[in-house]
């Protein structure tokens, strides 16, 4: 069986050499089929990298995936974006994702073609040539792998077989948008992340020596936060919650503001602002790599989730739980099927800050909750394994492609 993963035109490489949440994830399916013994065979569509990025192409060398790098013309699809820019700036409508097909997709469907797969998988964006895939192979053997919810909305029944979400939530969210008696194949693939990244162990000597680093006390009861520095992360609300609790009770913000892409936004100069005047109680760890991550997780006593906007997921909820982090996170969409029933979930609206303050209070002197919560959450984390993350993604293949030969 062949099957096309195509990655959209803002996808970084596959495998993940120069980051990104879904390249990580593509890259765990990925590798997690090399140790399996297969007849089915993944060939992953990928722009081309530019000149300067090339020290980052990934090497083919996967015996059960073959890594296929398209090249464009780059001018063409750069006046092709432009033009669908001002047309979206003239208030047209749109039913793909792109209002103009891209040079990209074009050569990607003509090597599509050549290939003939028995299923193809739009990862995170649906492609511009939709229709025309449609007409070659048949919309029973299109689906798109949503990952993201604030992506813009269309019919997609019309052009994919199914959605296959990260959670429920996101899978519900496409039917009712489409209409419930819309038939449609959907399926839900939970997420995961590399759990080999967050199991290590970190030393008491190791946890006192980042928290000295940083300014905190070993007696201080340390919450985390990590993510991008957002508005609709709620950082801020976490902020003021922070600046509501006893001098004991500290806020560690992974990353720094100089390292997030548009860092001159009015809303990371507030934030800023905030830690600079209560640089005490709320630091910024400074940039942090991806493989050390772990060692400031299991440093924290709390890791508190406030987003403000509707979560596919949220990664950082498993790589905490990994850590075995006591949770507190907003009732934020798919977010919530993946935490304990012992982590708190608060309202984003009504009363956050203060619920925020009270919870974090609360937790900070009540030590057998936390051991209990930390329990749970060390617990929920073994469902999201890489090896259950590949198997549910096999299975929902094997799926499908009964589906499609039954038809």
């Amino acid at each position: 069986m062949k099957v096309a993963l195509i990655n959209p035109y803002y996808g970084l490489p596959v495998p993940a050499t120069m980051g990104g949440a879904v390249e990580e994830l593509m890259t765990i399916i990925i590798n997690e089929h090399e140790k399996q013994s297969s007849d089915c065979k993944f060939y992953y569509f990928q722009k081309e990298l530019d000149k300067e990025d090339q020290k980052y192409k990934p090497e083919n060398k996967f015996k059960n995936t073959e890594l296929v790098f398209v090249k464009y013309n780059k001018v063409l699809t750069f006046l092709q974006r432009a033009f669908g820019k001002f047309l979206k700036i003239l208030g047209f409508k749109r039913k793909l994702p792109y209002y103009v097909p891209l040079d990209y997709h074009k050569k990607v469907f003509k090597q599509v073609k050549k290939l003939n797969p028995d299923l193809i998988i739009f990862e995170n964006n649906l492609d511009s040539n939709a229709k025309k895939y449609i007409k070659y192979f048949g919309k029973e053997k299109l689906y798109f792998h949503c990952h993201i919810q604030d992506i813009p909305k269309f019919h997609i029944d019309k052009y994919v077989a199914g959605v296959i979400g990260v959670s429920n939530f996101i899978t519900t969210d496409y039917e009712e948008f489409v209409g419930k008696d819309k038939k449609m194949n959907n399926y839900v693939v939970p997420n995961c992340v590399n759990e080999d990244k967050f199991l290590k162990t970190v030393s008491q000597k190791e946890k006192d020596e980042i928290r000295e680093k940083l300014g905190f006390k070993k007696s201080d009861f340390l919450v985390v936060y990590c993510g991008r520095i957002m508005e609709k992360k709620g950082v801020d609300k976490l902020c003021e919650a922070m600046l509501k609790t006893p001098d004991n009770v500290k806020l560690m913000l992974i990353g720094s503001p100089g390292s997030i892409k548009n860092d001159k936004t009015e809303f990371v100069k507030k934030i800023t602002k905030i830690v600079d005047e209560n640089s005490e109680k709320i630091k910024f760890t400074g940039y942090v790599k991806n493989d050390e991550l772990y060692k400031y997780y299991q440093t924290a006593d709390l890791q508190v989730v406030p987003t403000m906007m509707e979560e596919a997921a949220g990664l950082v909820v498993i790589e905490g739980q990994l850590c075995g982090l006591p949770q507190i996170i907003t009732k934020s969409g798919g977010m919530v099927e993946y935490v304990p029933k012992e982590a708190i979930q608060i309202d984003r609206f009504d009363g956050m800050v203060d619920n925020l303050a009270k919870n974090i209070v609360e937790l900070s002197k009540d030590k057998d909750k936390l051991n209990n919560m930390k329990s749970a959450s060390k617990e929920n984390s073994k469902k999201y394994r890489k090896i259950d993350f590949y198997n549910n993604f096999m299975n929902m293949i094997d799926d499908i492609n009964s589906k499609i030969q039954k038809q």
